[in-house]
């Protein structure tokens, strides 16, 4: 079945979004009728009799005999039952199986108990490298590197607590003033999985010879984030080490939403800004108008309720940058990023950005 929903975006503009509604669900329900009674087996190679019933979320629901369900993490199985149960449900199992070890990918942890919001729908997270809880927040890194933060807060009325992303990037500019990045090629000597770590550090390859060193660590109420990038000196094209911070919607509105209702739902959501001169100013979440600048201290009041974060440098070369998508309100996700330019005689490092929880 397909559903057609149209939501009204800044400037009058309308965005139709089509999905295709996955019957998944009761495409497995119904295959179940059909599996024959079998032999599992488990990754430690223990043994029962039953006859698949149903997957979620990971989870292999199996029937035994007497008619009594067990159920059974889909990473506990043997390959050969994974691969059964692949066939019966398609996409959503092999989503739910760790992928083969790679160079350029972290070593993960196995739970999967930790959930998040993503796109307006809680997921499990089950990739990941190390999981934090702090008494403000609560932050796992993936296994590609990337660093999630959930700040702790009840769910409001049309809000989403969807994570604040930070990533690493190498980025160059080639002859014809084309932005590239730079391809990473694996981590050296990547850390071990773990829970409530005080840091996560790595090093990772990307190509050309380009490295660079991380750091994430971790405090009861902010995360101190630090990169630095080395390159050969006879690299064809400098390399800039870019620290960007995704900060994801705060609401989704439908389509017949007035204008009084939206800008009284994004009351109280606002950013502090300080510029570089030391001028301070605010701005509505409902504020269309371009915010793109260099800042000392960007401030989020009112996105997460009950919570402020606050990002700020602790590097030399200046503050952090700020950029509104495509000059779409602040509700609509937009982007912070520390870059240190790329060049012969400019510093290497993005040094000690820091994200506070309050």
């Amino acid at each position: 079945m397909i559903a057609i929903n149209t939501t009204k975006m800044w400037r009058g503009t309308i965005t139709i979004y089509v999905t295709l509604l996955m019957v998944t669900g009761a495409l497995a329900s119904r295959a179940a009728d059909e599996q024959p009674m079998r032999t599992w087996t488990s990754s430690t190679g223990a043994t029962v009799e039953g006859q698949f019933s149903s997957f979620d979320d990971g989870m292999v629901n199996v029937k035994m005999e007497d008619g009594k369900v067990m159920t059974i993490g889909i990473t506990d199985l043997s390959s050969d039952d994974q691969a059964y149960v692949k066939k019966i449900v398609g996409k959503a199992a092999a989503a739910a199986i760790p992928p083969e070890p790679r160079p350029d990918l972290l070593p993960i942890l196995k739970d999967s108990s930790w959930k998040q919001i993503r796109h307006g729908k809680v997921r499990s997270i089950r990739w990941k490298n190390a999981h934090y809880s702090g008494q403000d927040f609560e932050a796992w890194v993936s296994e590609r590197g990337t660093l999630h933060i959930q700040p702790k807060v009840k769910k409001v009325e049309g809000q989403f607590q969807e994570t604040i992303n930070c990533g690493i990037a190498a980025r160059y500019t080639d002859d014809k003033r084309n932005t590239r990045h730079r391809k990473l090629i694996k981590f050296i000597d990547p850390p071990a999985a773990k829970r409530n770590p005080q840091e996560v550090a790595f090093t990772m390859e990307f190509d050309s010879g380009v490295i660079v060193e991380v750091s994430y660590k971790f405090y009861r109420n902010r995360v101190v984030l630090n990169a630095e990038l080395t390159e050969p000196d006879d690299i064809e094209y400098r390399t800039a080490p870019r620290l960007s911070i995704g900060i994801p919607r705060s609401h989704v509105f439908p389509q017949d939403i007035t204008l009084e209702e939206a800008e009284r739902l994004t009351a109280g959501c606002e950013l502090e800004i300080e510029r570089l001169s030391g001028d301070e100013s605010e701005h509505s979440y409902y504020d269309g108008k371009s915010l793109r600048g260099h800042f000392k201290t960007v401030t989020i009041k009112g996105h997460w309720r009950g919570r402020e974060v606050v990002i700020e440098p602790g590097n030399r070369h200046g503050g952090v940058w700020l950029y509104n998508y495509s000059g779409n309100p602040p509700f609509m996700g937009y982007g912070i990023y520390s870059q240190a330019s790329a060049g012969a005689d400019c510093p290497k490092e993005v040094s000690e950005v820091e994200i506070k929880v309050r």
